[in-house]
This record gives C-alpha cells, structure tokens and sequence, in this order.
C-alpha cells in the first residue's frame, strides 16, 4: 500500500493571533483622572470664585447691611456656599421675612427678598412717620418712601403692647378695607380698646383681638354721615350732632 507524503503531513494552516482590547476599567479610570485633574485646577483658578451678588426685593433693607449679613464674601469658592445658611443669617435682619438664593454658575449669586409688610407708621413727637412691620415692631429710622394709605397711628407710646397686637391684626385685613383707615388712635380708660378714624371720618371703636371679624361690617356705615360706630359688645353708630 502506497502513501503519499501529503496524506500524511497535515496542510500549513495560518496562526490567527487575536489582541486583547485595552481594559474598560483602565479607560474609565485614565478618564476619570483626566476630569479629576480640571476639576481641582478649576477650583483653584479664579472662575469658581463669587465675582456678583446681586440683591432684589429692597425697599427698606440696605445692600451694605445685608452683605455684613452673608456667611460668605466675594472670592469664596461657588462650591462652598450653603444656602441655608445664608437664609438664616439674612433673617437676622427684622425686615426680612423670606429669602431665596439662586446660584448661577460659575461665579454668581443672585439673592431675592421679600420684607416684611409696612402696616402703618408711628407719629412720633417730632412729627416723624416711622414704618410699623406687620410684627409690631417699629423701625427707628425714616424712609424716603411711604406706603399708600397706610393709616397712622397717632397718641401711642412705643412699646405699647396694644399697639402691636394692632399692626398684627393690621396685616390680616383686605387691602380694600385696610385703605379705609387714616389714623389710629389710643382708647382713654379702654385698654382693650382703639379708635380708627376712617377716611370717610368715621370714628370706629374697635378692639384690636376682633379687628379681622368685625371690622368689615364698617362697609355698612362708611356712606353715613360723619359719626362714631361702635363694634364691640353690641353694634351701633351715633351720628355726630
């Protein structure tokens, strides 16, 4: 039996090497460090530092007291600010009522206010009209501005407690009828007790406690003559002789 040399030797096959591909894991790290790397130099330039901070909502806060304010000052880092803090701090100053901070990135922030409502203004013996927030408290200085028809309390000590409870009920009422008032006086001998002068000059007794409820029934007396409308136990009004 004949054998032929080919049969027996198997034919030259190519060797097929395959590369392993780079590592997912390897790619992501390299990158990961890549990224890493501009961060830390963004923190370090001067882009992420606060370069604005803009207030809006002032009427009787002043920019300069509110920057005392701030946890934190131009040139801090963006990434540092907590903007709990920061409302906390500006409510430290009793005009304002509400704050709300927006970042905008890289290097600004906006903070807008909301202060607290001007519900009359203290007459004081210098014929001085300072604003009463709508807490009661009275601010110790002037503005250049008054609120429309705010009535004016007149004939009153400062820190009287009925006083404000007044400006407290005060902020409660609709503007329609809030509008109404023109001054506000102290009861002789009534210590619960206040007198409202209305526009229409009517003389309102009132006790402060029942402001809210009862004060709205004076829409049925204001196109009266001129007279005293009493609100209290009982309801009546005595025409001025």
């Amino acid at each position: 039996m004949v054998f032929l040399l080919q049969d027996r030797v198997p034919p030259l096959r190519k060797l097929i090497v395959h590369r392993k591909s780079p590592s997912k894991l390897a790619f992501f790290i390299v990158i990961l460090f890549f990224l890493s790397t501009l961060f830390f130099l963004f923190l370090k330039s001067p882009l992420s530092k606060i370069e604005t901070i803009k207030f809006s909502g002032l009427k009787l806060a002043k920019e300069n007291e509110l920057l005392h304010l701030l946890p934190f000052k131009k040139g801090t880092s963006y990434f540092l600010l907590n903007n709990s803090l920061i409302k906390r701090e500006l409510k430290k100053n009793p005009v304002i009522e509400e704050v709300a901070v927006s970042r905008v990135f890289p290097n600004k922030v906006t903070i807008k206010v909301k202060e607290k409502e001007v519900v009359g203004y203290f007459k004081t013996g210098y014929q001085r009209l300072l604003p009463i927030l709508s807490d009661g408290l009275i601010l110790e200085k002037q503005f250049g501005f008054l609120e429309v028809k705010r009535p004016i309390f007149f004939g009153w000590e400062k820190g009287n407690s009925l006083l404000t409870l007044t400006a407290r009920k005060l902020k409660k009422l609709p503007l329609d009828m809030l509008t109404k008032i023109k001054i506000i006086k102290p009861v002789a001998k009534s210590e619960d007790q206040v007198c409202i002068i209305t526009c229409n000059h009517h003389f309102v007794y009132i006790r402060p406690c029942e402001l809210e409820k009862k004060f709205k029934l004076y829409k049925s007396f204001e196109n009266k003559l001129p007279g005293s409308l009493y609100l209290l136990e009982g309801i009546w009004f005595k025409p001025e002789k």
